[in-house]
């Protein structure tokens, strides 16, 4: 299954070294990669065997309640790229009990893996990640300090990456190259300086830490955002957290939260006592959300940047994003009963939804996702896929990036059957409802 955009540096091995191999490649359609429906359409019918993605989009995946008939094929599943839920390999055995779990990572710049971990269903007493794990053959992973020495066990420092792996550099960027490819002055080894912290810890094993860049000054206390995050990790019900302390105009800086859980929900209360009973005051998030998904990158890493600008988000500022015309609230009032109805169907009580209020934060997921995306397509006439619904999480940006598709007014779509925009719209539904069926 070839999941990783084409600019990913993932999808280096799902063509080369899947196809070196004599492995036949599937391709999801681009607009439902993250459709999870989509995606076990695909499994069965093409009897998938290898998995390989970030791992948020095998949450998704598995957020879609696969049945075990489903994966009967699957024996190989590869995560890298972004942190490891602890029990995520646990969830992909309880419906592909044959499948194995594998943690790797690495960089593009030393031949894209350079370190594996095999992951068992328990997770490790004391770790609050799945370990980086050790590095593989003719490579090699060292754990520096400020002056390039050995760390010691359970000691953090700069994690460099070293052997047959490493890039020449960067093309024309003698500058780049030379701050981040670097010779050893004792060993002569070259190495890559990755920007990671890491550490070593029992069983010869490498836990990684986060980026340096993760260390924020708040108050006057130096912050590691990575720390946050690890511990929130150790709280049962949480699968992955992220923290960011964007600076505001004034240069001041506060610690923002998100995190996904199980389908037992965790309140976010219960969430902040577990930080507080382990962390000092100044630590403490002054927002804790709790998401359906995480956003990602292009490169399908969590981002952080949007998650910062979520952080300072103001409503009014999203009000005035998109304005008041009769077309939009046409559009978001269609929307809005549409979604009320899913979510009551499903045991979510609203009351009047918000439209500007993240639908994922009130009790939508995945499965829901998907409902709405064919629901638009067979009640209004307009195409929206899964992905859309992700990107556009609140009603009131969801109706003014379907609303660019719609050919003529939508709150006059429906005032006479024979105006010629009904009957355009009509002969819509029929391409759509095709389509799906």
């Amino acid at each position: 299954m070839a999941l990783s955009a084409l600019s990913f540096d993932l999808s280096v091995w799902d063509i080369f070294g899947l196809l070196a191999a004599g492995g036949a490649l599937v391709l999801p359609r681009p607009e439902s990669a993250s459709d999870p429906v989509h995606l076990a359409e695909l499994m069965r019918e093409h009897g998938i065997t290898i998995w390989n993605s970030v791992p948020m989009y095998l949450e998704l995946f598995l957020a879609g309640q696969p049945v075990p008939e489903t994966l009967a094929t699957l024996r190989t599943v590869m995560l890298s790229g972004d942190w490891i839920a602890l029990d995520l390999a646990a969830r992909v055995r309880r419906v592909a009990p044959q499948a194995r779990v594998h943690s790797l990572g690495g960089a593009t710049e030393a031949a894209i893996w350079s370190i594996h971990h095999p992951i068992d269903d328990a997770p490790r007493p004391g770790w609050t990640s799945v370990p980086y794990g050790r590095a593989m053959d003719n490579q090699s992973m060292r754990i520096l300090d400020e002056q390039l020495a050995p760390c010691p066990d359970f000691v953090s420092g700069d994690l460099y990456i070293g052997g047959i792996g490493l890039a020449l550099g960067y093309w024309d960027d003698e500058e780049r190259t030379a701050a981040a490819f670097i010779s050893h002055p004792q060993s002569g080894e070259r190495l890559y300086r990755t920007g990671d912290l890491a550490r070593w810890r029992e069983d010869g094993l490498i836990e990684f830490l986060g980026r340096r860049d993760g260390q924020v000054k708040i108050d006057g206390f130096r912050v590691e955002l990575g720390e946050i995050e690890a511990v929130l990790r150790t709280h049962p019900r949480v699968r992955e957290a992220v923290a960011v302390a964007p600076a505001d105009p004034q240069g001041r800086r506060r610690v923002a939260l998100f995190c996904l859980v199980n389908t037992t929900s965790a309140a976010t209360a219960e969430l902040l006592e577990h930080l507080r009973s382990r962390l000092p005051v100044y630590m403490i998030p002054k927002e804790l959300r709790i998401l359906e998904r995480l956003p990602l990158t292009e490169n399908e890493k969590v981002d952080r940047r949007t998650l910062a600008e979520w952080a300072f988000r103001e409503e009014t500022a999203l009000s005035a994003d998109y304005g008041d015309s009769q077309d939009v609230d046409a559009l978001q009032q269609r929307l809005l009963a549409l979604w009320e109805n899913i979510l009551s169907n499903n045991g979510i009580a609203t009351g009047k939804l918000n439209p500007q209020r993240n639908l994922f934060e009130v009790g939508a997921d995945s499965l829901m996702a998907v409902v709405a995306s064919r629901r638009i397509a067979a009640e209004l006439g307009i195409a929206c896929t899964v992905t859309e619904i992700f990107e556009h999480a609140t009603i009131a940006r969801l109706a003014q990036a379907l609303l660019k598709r719609v050919p003529r007014s939508f709150a006059t779509a429906n005032t006479s059957p024979d105006t010629p925009p009904n009957k355009a719209r009509a002969d819509l539904r029929r391409a759509f409802r095709l389509g799906i069926e």
